[in-house]
């Protein structure tokens, strides 16, 4: 995950796969995650909602694949990004 921060003007828009610990996710339906690295984070959300992660996953590690790219949120929009969810988990 380091690397693809590190490397992010590269990698934007391209499939990569990452890993790292779920620290924070939507607890209502699962629609985005948060991954922890080393020293940073990432956050994953699913295109068209068309995935949700299993809420069990919190607090392990997984993998995810899919296109990186790169925007810059106020942390409110952050923790309500998703439709219909109010409350974070982690």
């Amino acid at each position: 995950m380091e690397q693809a921060i590190n490397e992010i003007d590269t990698l934007k828009h391209k499939e990569i796969l990452l890993e790292g610990k779920v620290s924070k996710m939507c607890k209502k339906k699962g629609c985005w995650m948060v991954l922890e690295g080393a020293n940073n984070s990432i956050r994953v959300t699913f295109k068209s909602y068309s995935f949700f992660a299993p809420k069990d996953v919190l607090e392990k590690r997984v993998q995810a694949q899919g296109v990186l790219s790169e925007e810059v949120m106020e942390i409110f929009r952050g923790q309500t990004l998703c439709r219909g969810c109010r409350e974070i988990r982690g």
